[in-house]
């Protein structure tokens, strides 16, 4: 049986909005960030698997905030220019739309 999989990705820093914990492990209404995205995609009908990838610095943040959860993780490669590479080559080529000067 097909089915879809999610590719949370949540290794970024989150430096420049400031505070001391990266921004997908601050709470919004009590419950981090991250856990709120990986909850949309673990109770959407379709989806049958939830991947997150997270910074290799993060592995007792994420614990804490995927806690219950039946959700894969998945440390991203430790250098930033080497994840956007290997994004943009699995990425199709961004549509053109006009832009207003």
């Amino acid at each position: 049986m097909a089915g879809v999989a999610a590719v949370v990705v949540a290794g970024g820093r989150g430096l420049r909005a400031g505070g001391h914990l990266p921004k997908q492990y601050r709470t919004v209404g009590n419950v981090p960030v991250l856990r709120q995205s990986l909850s949309i995609f673990a109770a959407h009908p379709e989806v049958r698997w939830v991947q997150p990838v997270i910074h290799r610095d993060d592995g007792s943040l994420y614990t804490q905030a995927a806690e219950g959860m039946s959700v894969l993780m998945r440390p991203g490669p430790s250098r930033r220019r080497r994840s956007s590479r290997v994004r943009s080559r699995r990425r199709p080529p961004a549509p053109q739309y006009p832009v207003s000067r």
